[in-house]
């Protein structure tokens, strides 16, 4: 294949390889092939998610250190199926990231200055920087948008609307409204998926404690709240069915719900200290994981804890550490993995058939 952006991590498992975002045949197949999506003239990239056949997510286009801490500024990036990646960033922004894809559109949002201050606004792009809609709406001084489906689109809101609090907010791109989904028992939340009708996120207590994983239907009144009654805290990341976290004061475990609290499967390995759950799609739910080592390996399920995939084991050992975000109705998948000199890749991970 010509086209540098997509470089099989391993040549010889390449030749006679083909792509194939869409192919529902791949779902099945239990060994994968990793492809590094990342290019030249950055400091890293990160694929956030993945829809049909195309994945969204950002490059570290600069490094600048504060304190002696450093700080990263990224540029939204969106790659289309087989195609060169595309810079989102709007013109004279300092930060953007894409967050979501879904058909024609990717989500996320960018520094916009606003009164002599940069605010961020949620956007929605349409495959190029120039063609973003601003999803900003009066009483909402900052908004994020981090998930996408159809016309709906999730993130988190604050300003005079919201008390100055981070609320939960859902768009309606074919209506332009936005609902907030807090609720009046919620100081705080925000809603990081979407999928058809039903939206997840997290909401915390009247006082801002006791943060749980929680499942909306489009209003605030329709708010369920899936932490288990094992849990300390929890957060959801993936809709349709729901995919997230739960803490414990030792723990954090992957987890799958269907809907409600008790139907909670816990998704952690044998052999793993700590899991996180942050996609689903096609019946697989996508993540990591780390074992006694401390080293994170992005992971693949299928519905339970003994049927998983260490998706690391398809990377070469230039890799430290890897994480998968985002799963599409194929089986292909999307993440980063840090390789040995601390720079992030961008990988995609498609079944072997």
């Amino acid at each position: 294949m010509s086209d540098p952006v997509w470089r099989p991590l391993f040549a010889a498992a390449a030749i006679g390889f083909a792509l194939c975002f869409g192919d529902p045949a791949a779902f099945a197949q239990s060994t994968y092939q990793a492809t590094d999506l990342s290019f030249a003239g950055n400091f890293g990239t990160s694929a956030t998610a993945i829809n049909g056949g195309q994945a969204a997510g950002y490059e570290i286009y600069s490094i600048y250190y504060l304190r002696h801490a450093p700080h990263y500024q990224l540029h939204a990036i969106y790659w289309p199926a087989g195609g060169s990646p595309i810079d989102l960033n709007p013109s004279g922004s300092p930060y953007s990231e894409a967050t979501g894809v879904s058909g024609t559109q990717q989500s996320g949002n960018a520094s916009i200055f606003v009164n002599g201050y940069y605010h961020s606004h949620a956007l929605v792009w349409q495959g190029s920087a120039n063609n973003a809609t601003d999803l900003s709406m009066p009483g909402y001084a900052d908004t994020y948008a981090d998930g996408i489906s159809g016309t709906q689109v999730v993130g988190q809101g604050t300003g005079s609307a919201t008390g100055g609090y981070t609320h939960a907010v859902l768009w309606d791109l074919s209506r332009g409204t936005i609902v907030d989904l807090n609720g009046a028992n919620h100081q705080g939340s925000g809603a990081v998926a979407v999928s058809g009708t039903t939206q997840v996120g997290w909401a915390n207590d009247a006082t801002g404690a006791n943060q749980h994983a929680i499942l909306w239907q489009g209003t605030a009144a329709s708010a369920v709240d899936l932490n288990p009654s094992s849990a300390v805290t929890s957060q959801a990341y993936g809709s349709g069915q729901q995919v997230g976290i739960t803490m414990t004061a030792s723990s954090a475990h992957a987890i799958l719900w269907s809907g409600t609290a008790v139907s909670a499967v816990d998704l952690n390995p044998a052999g793993f200290i700590y899991s996180y759950a942050t996609g689903i799609g096609g019946g697989k739910q996508v993540g990591y994981g780390t074992k006694s080592n401390y080293k994170y390996h992005a992971l693949v399920w299928s519905g339970s804890a003994q049927q998983y995939v260490d998706l690391h084991n398809s990377l070469p050992s230039t890799f430290a550490q890897s994480y998968a975000n985002g799963v599409n109705a194929s089986g292909n998948i999307v993440g980063y993995a840090t390789d040995t000199s601390g720079v992030n890749h961008a990988i995609l991970w498609q079944p072997v058939h």
